[in-house]
């Protein structure tokens, strides 16, 4: 209401009727009365909901929305504790644990592990006395990374997700060097090793988790060598490290039988399952990353006349256009116009979303077809193998196009690889093309109706990827 006669500038903000503050009784009875009316039962003075709980909402919910804007938290963070009003960043490190805990999706590898976020923040802390390993690995990520190398979002992380590793490693297994006391005289080719094993016998990681490891390692270290040159020959020894070959496993892909049934799975009777319907499918359809999956929004969808297409951005922000079969699109089409994305306004909005309108995660995309795996096993365990991943989509899609008679070039280009030595794999790996012969004609040319989509009892062809050899023109 308006509160007129006031001019002084320490009069209280919030006054009774007749003008005089609120005292904190008063804001408490006020607060209990709010509750009741929505219906969220009070628990006691101990057990809340507390006024003060309505501060601690406020510090989470800033932290959730840091992440859901990829705002790097060891710079956000100091911002909201000034606002909080803390006087040590260590206060607010207790809303990490909290946002982690309550939406555990959102978390970024920062926010994964509170040791390092809080390592990094104290490093530039003038409250505290940093290392020379905390200056330098801080300088890293913040500025050399991203500004320097112009490094994607993705590959920061991967370097992010190595260091708190390393410096967990560190800390537990060598001598408990706690992150406080980590320098650089620590950073040896013995202790890089020991890390690397620590990786494959302790963590039961594959030797390429270990290989990513050691990459960023490397890439820290080359880091070094122009900035501590006093020690050259340390980081030498560490470059020298080799990084180890991988094992060789069989591609896991799912026949077309096993397509079928999975994407039979989502009941399309509620949202959740035309939503995980139009996702796996479009998954499928064009040979997709998760994280290709997980990053589309609206206006990367091409579907208002022929030929559908949709824009992917891939590692290292590649982009490539790929198209779509019409059975696909008219799954997708549906789902878009069900969740009103048809609108020009949405275009910025992410194309597959949660319950709080927020863009799925990877994690989130393969607990998705995690489900449905485990539904289609049941009904056919021969189709579906044991392990399935979001990858093995991706696989089961290129080795159909294969099968089909599909030329590698255009397979290539579809799933956006840099090197057909990459897509080679795919030959390599089908059984029928071993046995072919080298000048048989194509069965896509000789049988023209030898193909059959997933999504009907439509037959088509896949002379349609054709026209990708004109957009490489």
């Amino acid at each position: 209401m308006p509160i007129v006669g006031i001019s002084a500038p320490d009069h209280p903000l919030f006054v009774k009727g007749d003008g005089t503050s609120f005292g904190a009784n008063a804001v408490y009875q006020f607060f209990r009365k709010m509750l009741d009316r929505c219906g969220i039962p009070f628990k006691g003075n101990h057990c809340g909901p507390r006024v003060h709980d309505l501060r601690h909402t406020y510090a989470v919910h800033c932290l959730v929305q840091m992440a859901h804007n990829g705002v790097d938290l060891y710079t956000g963070l100091p911002i909201l504790s000034a606002s909080l009003g803390h006087h040590s960043l260590s206060a607010t490190e207790q809303y990490v644990r909290l946002t982690y805990a309550m939406y555990p999706e959102n978390g970024t590898p920062v926010l994964r592990d509170k040791r390092f976020f809080l390592y990094i923040l104290n490093s530039a802390s003038p409250m505290t006395t940093a290392t020379d390993f905390a200056k330098q690995l801080s300088r890293f990520l913040s500025e050399y990374l991203p500004h320097e190398r112009n490094v994607s979002p993705n590959t920061l992380s991967a370097y992010r997700d190595a260091f708190v590793q390393y410096i967990d490693y560190m800390h537990t297994k060598k001598k408990g060097v706690a992150v406080e006391k980590l320098f650089l005289k620590h950073l040896t080719r013995q202790n890089v090793i020991g890390y690397l094993n620590w990786i494959l016998d302790e963590r039961n990681c594959s030797p390429a988790t270990r290989n990513y490891g050691l990459a960023a390692i490397h890439a820290f270290v080359s880091f070094l060598q122009y900035n501590i040159i006093e020690q050259s020959e340390e980081w030498q020894k560490i470059l020298s490290i080799k990084a180890m070959r991988p094992e060789k496993k069989a591609l896991n892909y799912l026949s077309q039988d096993g397509i079928r049934l999975l994407l039979h799975q989502p009941d399309v009777t509620i949202w959740q399952g035309r939503r995980h319907l139009a996702m796996l499918s479009l998954m499928y359809d064009t040979g997709a990353r998760v994280q290709e999956i997980a990053d589309l929004t609206v206006d990367c969808v091409r579907i208002d006349s022929e030929p559908y297409t949709i824009k992917l951005f891939g590692k290292g922000r590649k982009s490539r256009v790929v198209p779509m079969v019409k059975e696909q699109v008219n799954h997708l089409r549906l789902y878009m116009e069900e969740n009103h994305l048809d609108n020009s306004n949405m275009f910025g909005t992410p194309l597959f979303f949660n319950n709080r309108h927020e863009k799925l995660t990877r994690e989130g995309v393969a607990y998705v077809l995690k489900t449905y795996a485990d539904m289609a096993r049941k009904v056919n365990p021969s189709l579906i193998p044991d392990r399935l991943s979001c990858h093995s989509i991706r696989h089961s899609k290129a080795m159909h196009l294969l099968q089909s008679g599909v030329n590698l070039v255009y397979i290539r280009d579809i799933l956006g690889h840099v090197s057909i030595q990459t897509t080679d794999i795919y030959a390599r790996a089908d059984s029928k093309a071993k046995n072919a012969r080298p000048w048989k004609e194509p069965m896509w040319i000789s049988n023209p109706g030898s193909s059959q989509t997933v999504y009907g009892n439509e037959t088509r062809t896949f002379g349609e990827w054709l026209w990708l050899k004109g957009l490489n023109h």
